[in-house]
């Protein structure tokens, strides 16, 4: 697990945080949930620090395509980070608003970007604020199965958080467990979400 302030120049940081926040054209679309498909009754009741909440989402890459006219101008601003040499499996923004549960120290669903090796995970905040990243202690679960599943989310523990930074990207293994969490002192949380496979 790396993180990485300033990982794009801050012009392009700019253009970015532009392109995602201060453009009313820019479509996003209601998801009642972060994590789509992860019911709260899948997770048990044993998390007491779990918050459900919709978030907005533009997909620009998704199943194997592309999935948004942005794609090429989002993804140019990061040649030269590596990034460029690796297969998209996912890439899709994220934009939180504060919940009306302002309850410190929760946080979303636990959950994997991919369940298998192989694939690698970036979190990219695009703009100044709160709502930590929870990184936990385990790595991926049985898809088919919920009771594992369950045991697994119950069973974690916080292993690292990271402050959302405009330009800070955090990068780990797409199958281990993390969560995000609602901006409580900021009007917006956005991040760019991408995996891709190593």
């Amino acid at each position: 697990m790396k993180v990485i302030d300033d990982f794009i120049p801050k012009n392009d940081q700019d253009r970015l945080e532009n392109l995602f926040l201060n453009n009313k054209y820019f479509p996003y679309y209601y998801e009642y949930n972060t994590v789509i498909g992860v019911e709260e009754e899948s997770v048990g009741n044993d998390d007491d620090n779990i918050i459900m909440q919709p978030q907005f989402v533009h997909k620009l890459y998704d199943c194997n395509e592309i999935a948004s006219t942005a794609y090429s101008d989002v993804m140019n601003l990061f040649c030269g980070t590596g990034v460029e040499s690796l297969s998209p499996e996912r890439i899709k923004v994220n934009l939180l608003q504060t919940p009306f549960d302002k309850t410190k120290g929760k946080y979303h669903i636990p959950h994997v970007d991919h369940g298998d090796d192989g694939y690698v995970s970036l979190i990219y905040y695009v703009n100044n604020s709160d709502g930590d990243t929870y990184l936990f202690d385990k790595t991926s679960y049985d898809n088919k199965s919920l009771k594992h599943y369950k045991e697994r989310v119950n069973s974690l523990t916080v292993e690292k958080t990271v402050s959302p930074k405009k330009g800070r990207v955090v990068i780990f293994d797409s199958n281990k467990f993390h969560a995000g969490s609602p901006p409580l002192n900021h009007s917006s949380r956005c991040v760019l979400n991408m995996v891709f496979k190593k």
